[in-house]
């Protein structure tokens, strides 16, 4: 099923494919180039490789139920404002990405001191944390208490509840 260009019929060797990872032709113009008629084998081909996302772990549909919850506030300036009460909090639909990457760290062989020895440094790998994400959709809150002045706080605290959503996935993405 494979062509090649100028419909030359491929040879049984194009055909299989490279056996050792080198194709003939290109095994060809190596051969002229170092002028050896014997096969030649390479040892060791080195390459720099970009880290790449080795692991994702997506966390989906997350709530979280935050009952009696203690707050408090306090204005520094004029008019000088202070408070404190509870509240429950629903958090609904959240959701984290956590996507990681293989990196390589030198590490010094046992035993041997890295300025004298070239051998004496090697490479380990090391899993790292590459990205994060974190999302919520929905923030429920509701300010404890009775009577008209917690019905005004209720109705201010439906205002802040979006800042109070950007405010903790702020706050966890930064962890």
């Amino acid at each position: 099923n494979s062509s090649t260009s100028g419909g030359a019929t491929p040879t049984e060797d194009e055909q299989s494919g490279p056996e050792n990872g080198v194709d003939s032709e290109t095994e060809r113009d190596i051969t002229e180039v170092v002028g050896a008629t014997d096969t030649m084998e390479i040892e060791e081909i080195t390459q720099e490789v970009n880290a790449a996302e080795l692991l994702i772990i997506d966390v989906r549909r997350i709530s979280a139920v935050l009952d009696n919850t203690e707050w408090s506030f306090e204005q520094t300036y004029m008019p000088y404002l202070k408070g404190e009460g509870k509240s429950d909090v629903r958090l609904s639909d959240g959701a984290i990405r956590l996507q990681f990457e293989l990196r390589k760290r030198r590490r010094v062989k046992e035993g041997r001191k890295p300025d004298a020895d070239e051998n004496a440094v090697g490479w380990e790998p090391v899993l790292c944390l590459h990205d994060r994400s974190c999302s919520i959709d929905e923030v429920e809150l509701k300010m404890q208490g009775e009577g008209r002045l917690a019905w005004l706080v209720n109705k201010a605290a439906s205002i802040f509840k979006n800042p109070l959503r950007d405010y903790v996935v702020r706050t966890i993405v930064k962890l």
